[in-house]
């Protein structure tokens, strides 16, 4: 799935959502602003199986434990549930899971006007989980914890947009799903619905820019061939 991630709440916000304090430290360096323009290899607040007590700052595309170097690796942003299917040792991975907290993302549509971005939030949360799976990757001086998003295939409105969906955990089935074994993850009755999410055209900038922008998130019109309302 190609796409970015936004965060928009405060930093107050979240530890409510959470009722986990986030230590100066972490603020100071992840969540100083809001975050209109997150890519792979920035960082997002995760809450693992392991530690369901804690937020830690995980970088996005995993990095295999067994990776001899992870410099110059951009890593797995993104796994399908359908890669899951009759493979038990890719599921065995799963035993590291993880919840990653955002306020919105974005989607690209292939169309003949060239890629059309779409941020997609919900329509009842200003924060949502998305699932998961984590990596420790360790060396002899420091530890690196990365994560990729599992993602699904879209069979109701998005599909629209694009053939694949992050999966969005229900927020009253958080807890159960991040203590729920490798076996168990796949239960759709966790998984929050597509009609659930909003979603708009927003300026195609957000495909390659770095800058963080509020206005990326802005819904803006599009004709055939040509894009308006620029900013």
């Amino acid at each position: 799935m190609e796409g970015k991630l936004a965060i928009t709440v405060t930093t107050e916000e979240l530890e409510q959502h959470l009722n986990i304090q986030i230590s100066f430290q972490d603020k100071n360096k992840f969540l100083k602003e809001a975050l209109f323009n997150i890519s792979p290899s920035n960082f997002l607040p995760v809450v693992t199986n392991m530690d369901r007590n804690s937020v830690r700052f995980m970088k996005w595309g995993l990095i295999p434990s067994w990776k001899n170097n992870s410099k110059n690796s951009k890593g797995l942003t993104s796994i399908s549930l359908s890669s899951f299917e009759g493979k038990p040792l890719l599921l065995n991975a799963l035993d590291k899971h993880c919840i990653v907290y955002v306020s919105g993302f974005y989607i690209w549509k292939n169309s003949v006007a060239g890629k059309i971005p779409y941020y997609i939030t919900s329509k009842k949360r200003k924060l949502f989980g998305i699932a998961g799976m984590w990596e420790c990757w360790e060396t002899d001086d420091k530890n690196q914890d990365s994560f990729c998003l599992i993602t699904q295939k879209t069979n109701g409105p998005l599909s629209y947009i694009s053939t694949e969906w992050p999966v969005i955990i229900k927020e009253e089935k958080e807890s159960e799903w991040l203590a729920s074994t490798s076996s168990e993850l796949m239960n759709e009755e966790n998984f929050s619905p597509e009609y659930d999410f909003n979603y708009h055209p927003v300026n195609q900038k957000i495909i390659k820019s770095i800058e963080n922008n509020p206005k990326f998130i802005n819904r803006i019109t599009y004709v055939v061939g040509e894009q308006t309302n620029l900013f």
